[in-house]
């Protein structure tokens, strides 16, 4: 290993730090290992799935916009064992996410904030544009910095998570978005 040079492991994966990928490859090595994750054995047979929602609870209902078909297909096996979610549909650009959310009104939208057509919409007009009932933002970026934060509050996020913990932190994140507002203290 050259010195100088940081790594990060989770049990059996090891990898040297410094790109977008490697963040992406810590965060499916923590899916592997995450409680409650779907294992390559188990069924993703969506008769399966369904069959374990209560017809009597709809369930939150998640729009995934991210450029990266790799993380796309992270979020959406991290997604596939949770009965009380239902993912509606993938964009990997922000002008498709602003359409399919009008078309097919998600509760939550998990959005890349650094999408490759960012420059097409301003992060602003991206918030009018969705802002059309209530569907919530739920953040995503491998940085988590000030600079991140502000452009997350801009784009009308409610909350913002690091790529590298989604693993363990997106499940509960939009179960939370999802229930009852919490009271103002």
């Amino acid at each position: 290993m050259t010195k100088g040079v940081r790594t990060r492991g989770h049990r059996d994966c090891r990898f040297v730090l410094g790109s977008s990928l490697d963040c992406i490859s810590l965060f499916l090595c923590r899916l592997g290992s995450a409680p409650g994750v779907l294992q390559r054995s188990q069924s993703l047979h969506p008769r399966t799935r369904r069959s374990r929602i209560d017809p009597q609870l709809m369930p939150i209902k998640v729009l995934l916009a991210d450029d990266s078909a790799l993380v796309r297909s992270a979020i959406r096996r991290l997604l596939s064992d949770q009965p009380e979610i239902l993912l509606i549909g993938e964009t990997s650009g922000f002008a498709q996410t602003l359409q399919m959310t009008h078309d097919l009104r998600p509760d939550i939208v998990v959005l890349d904030l650094h999408m490759s057509d960012s420059t097409l919409i301003s992060p602003e007009d991206f918030r009018t544009r969705l802002n059309h009932g209530s569907t919530r933002v739920l953040a995503i970026s491998i940085w988590h910095d000030d600079e991140t934060q502000a452009l997350a509050e801009r784009f009308g996020a409610a909350k913002l998570l690091d790529k590298v913990n989604l693993g363990t932190d997106l499940i509960p994140t939009i179960l939370q978005l999802a229930g009852p507002p919490s009271a103002p203290q």
